[in-house]
């Protein structure tokens, strides 16, 4: 008996033995496998993002859930840079940065330099009024979930965005002046037809029609619908839709289906002023652009205003009221003024989705002892500010314009100043101002005046 179960316990001991050894080679040769696959594929993936003769058009959408919509970035890889191109820059800029595909837990792509055409909706942002810290929810590093040599496909790493890069056939080698293999000529008429369409377009309130019937409305947010639409027996819906312009319309990010009607697709008719859909079965769905009220032309504004507003007295630190005539003169660009008659001339930009001004600070002049900034001033909380994206804009009232604060601020901005800084760097120190105004409204003169 006892030799029986030695023997039992022999054999199960070459089992177990049998079993180890196995497992062992088993778990070699997944890790070795393992290992070689994400290589192959990091090698793989280089490859494709080099060999697009004509680079990838990527559709880079930012926000949380999509929730700021996507623009279009054109980026060529030569397997260390990566050089970008973007609708929100001139046509003729490009950037270059360094760039790399590795593994982690997949197969990455990575913008490693400071890219600002990507880097920017990566960034916090401190005017943000909800969160200081808080960032436009853009991303710089992908999983490539997909790859082929004419459509990649990726994820963002932190906000989770699908974001697309296909290899445009269409961008040929030969450009509109006639130039043999000419991407650069290529890119500038690519973001061009993008640019157009974005300026043509510029409505911030859209009908919706189906079949020649008003069916719902859509507000513009950036890159980004917000629909307001009726079913059939009147119950109101609304979705946010984000989408991106092309180079002959626009697109939505997924397709939308309203009242049996799916759509994706648009092309722009300028002499409808309107989005026409191109998807099959929805052919009659279109977005009508709608002229807010009080909108006005750019030939508008140009003239001599009576500007009213409250100066502060460098003296009394007191408010006084005060007048000053001043001068809109339209800008060479066709798209700005310069405002004339104060202590420097201030760009106003042509907010032309609403048809109003907008005022930004704006380096002025470089005199002794510092740098002259127009800056924002919030006056209830004594704050001076050179972010770029707060300012005023023009509010009309049947007693003039006002100009109002811009809503990026967490305050209120109530006017600008004249301030001087000891340099042009962001982090620079406030040193003091030369006027200081509040509360401004312009009175348009009429010629008999």
């Amino acid at each position: 008996m006892m030799k029986k179960n030695r023997t039992i316990y022999f054999l199960l001991a070459l089992v177990c033995l049998g079993l180890q050894s196995c497992l062992f080679q088993e778990e070699d040769y997944f890790d070795d496998s393992s290992a070689n696959r994400a290589t192959a594929d990091v090698k793989r993936c280089s490859e494709l993002l080099e060999a697009a003769p004509n680079g990838w058009v990527m559709e880079y959408y930012v926000g949380k859930d999509y929730s700021l919509g996507g623009i279009t970035l054109l980026c060529k890889f030569d397997g260390q840079r990566v050089t970008m191109a973007s609708q929100i820059a001139g046509a003729d800029e490009t950037v270059s940065s360094l760039y790399s595909v590795k593994s982690e837990q997949a197969t990455m792509l990575s913008f490693d330099t400071y890219n600002y055409l990507v880097h920017y909706f990566g960034q916090p942002q401190g005017s943000m009024a909800d969160d200081p810290n808080g960032t436009l929810g853009g991303d710089y590093e992908f999983v490539i979930s997909d790859a082929t040599a004419d459509r990649i496909e990726l994820k963002g790493k932190k906000y989770g965005n699908r974001i697309v890069m296909f290899a445009p056939l269409y961008l040929s080698n030969y450009c509109v002046n006639g130039c043999v293999y000419c991407p650069y000529h290529a890119k500038k008429q690519y973001l061009t037809k993008i640019k157009k369409v974005e300026d043509d377009a510029f409505f911030y309130e859209y009908d919706l029609r189906m079949d020649g019937l008003y069916t719902g409305q859509m507000l513009r947010s950036n890159y980004t619908f917000i629909v307001t639409y009726y079913d059939e027996v009147g119950k109101v819906h609304q979705k946010t839709v984000p989408f991106m312009f092309t180079t002959d319309g626009m697109r939505f990010h997924e397709p939308v289906t309203i009242d049996g009607q799916t759509m994706q697709n648009f092309v722009w008719k300028n002499e409808e002023i309107s989005f026409v859909c191109t998807d099959e079965g929805a052919t009659e769905v279109k977005m009508k652009g709608i002229y807010i009220d009080g909108y006005q032309s750019y030939d508008y504004y140009p003239g001599t205003y009576l500007m009213d507003f409250y100066r502060l007295n460098g003296a009394t630190n007191q408010l006084e009221v005060a007048s000053q005539e001043i001068q809109l003169v339209k800008n060479e660009d066709g798209k700005s003024y310069w405002l004339k008659g104060l202590e420097y001339d201030i760009l106003v930009t042509y907010d032309k989705p609403r048809g109003g001004l907008s005022i930004l600070p704006q380096f002025l002049k470089k005199v002794q002892g510092g740098y002259v900034y127009l800056a924002m001033w919030d006056l209830m909380n004594d704050y001076v500010l050179r972010s770029p994206a707060i300012g005023l804009i023009s509010y009309p009232t049947t007693d003039g314009i006002y100009l109002v604060d811009n809503g990026v601020w967490i305050g209120e901005i109530s006017g600008f100043i004249f301030g001087v800084y000891n340099s042009q760097d962001e982090e620079a120190s406030f040193m003091g101002y030369t006027d200081a105004v509040a509360a401004i409204r312009l009175v348009k003169k009429t010629i008999e005046e």
